[in-house]
């Protein structure tokens, strides 16, 4: 027993004077190291578990410069946005397609924090989408099957009318635009002429063959100064404060960030969310400014991630924001050309130092 207290008097002494540099005179703060180190000595069997803990209680300040890095840094910073209210994406369209459906996509307001956005999402207009709804315009989905023809969009468009006459006496007459995909989904939109129409319009429930026709999208007409942008390729964990700044370094001389959603998928089983890597912005352009200001690519976390928004220019692909500081179009890149004099990349012929030098020498002498 004696033998055992003596060792860790030893391992005691040891531990508290590794901490201190040689040939520098002790100070307070090895004081305080020699009196926790020789309090461990009346602890006994413990020792093992709280002496190494009081070794490593001494403030960053008094550790050498090998052990003060780890000390004071932190892992990451800690994200300052929360999320906010969720709203559906897309209408549900019955509660068999609810309850059949793993995940479902939502969306989360996330800045700016405890505000709420005047103009519901499922309102917005998603850039990304090839047959945008029209301003002031309903999409209604249809039964899947083959295209109609104008004799079936001619009855259906009496009909539809017909039920709009019937319940608002009176609405204004739409017009009608049929849209019909590979995949067999059929579309029909119902566009008014004024906001009024179209207000009272969306909270009618029309028909086709006696099964209620599901609201899919809305053309909610939003100000003129008022626009959507949506980027997407975000991999991995999105931190909503470090996005936020990127967004605004590239964006801020141009455009102004009012809105920001976060794209999610909700799973059924346990309500969980899952980021889906999109995420939905409401601004308006600065004065002067439109959408040749903005970049095509937004580089985050070295990533390229795709800025999508009415009115994108065709940017190019294969530079992205990795090549010259002016933006350029696909037709107008160079570092795909490939020189047939000297057989490199990034310029045409007519550019080549080996054809220019060629006909800038002097002509030899005979």
């Amino acid at each position: 027993m004696i033998k055992t207290l003596d060792l860790k008097r030893r391992f005691s002494l040891r531990s508290s004077t590794s901490l201190r540099r040689p040939g520098r005179p002790k100070t307070a703060q090895d004081s305080t190291e020699s009196s926790i180190a020789s309090s461990q000595d009346s602890v006994g069997p413990s020792f093992a578990a709280t002496g190494i803990a009081a070794v490593f209680a001494v403030p960053p300040t008094g550790l050498p410069r090998r052990f003060r890095r780890h000390s004071t840094s932190t892992r990451h910073t800690p994200d300052r946005f929360t999320l906010g209210e969720v709203e559906e994406v897309a209408p549900s369209e019955g509660a068999e397609a609810a309850s059949s459906a793993a995940t479902r996509p939502v969306a989360v307001h996330v800045y700016p924090d405890g505000a709420r956005c005047t103009h519901p999402f499922r309102d917005l207009q998603d850039p990304t989408s090839p047959h945008k709804v029209p301003s002031l315009g309903l999409r209604y989905r249809l039964e899947e099957g083959p295209a109609l023809s104008d004799e079936e969009e001619e009855r259906l468009r009496d009909d539809l009318t017909r039920q709009i006459m019937h319940q608002q006496p009176d609405a204004y007459r739409p017009q009608y635009a049929f849209h019909s995909s590979l995949d067999g989904r059929r579309h029909v939109d119902l566009i008014f002429p004024r906001p009024s129409a179209f207000e009272q319009a969306r909270k009618l429930v029309l028909t086709h063959h006696d099964r209620p026709l599901p609201l899919v999208a809305t053309g909610s007409p939003l100000s003129k100064y008022l626009h959507v942008l949506k980027l997407t390729n975000l991999t991995g964990f999105c931190q909503y404060s470090t996005l936020f700044a990127v967004l605004t370094a590239s964006l801020e001389p141009y455009f102004r960030i009012d809105h920001m959603w976060g794209m999610y998928q909700l799973r059924s089983r346990d309500n969980r969310r899952e980021f889906d890597g999109q995420v939905t912005i409401l601004g308006h352009y600065q004065h002067g400014c439109g959408p040749r200001n903005l970049p095509g690519w937004i580089n985050y976390q070295s990533v390229d991630c795709k800025l999508w928004y009415d009115g994108r220019p065709d940017w190019c692909t294969y530079c992205k924001i990795r090549g010259p500081a002016r933006p350029h179009l696909n037709s107008e890149c160079t570092q795909r050309l490939l020189c047939t004099v000297c057989n490199e990349w990034g310029h045409p012929p007519t550019k080549c130092v080996l054809v220019a030098a060629s006909t800038n020498a002097p002509e030899s002498r005979r």
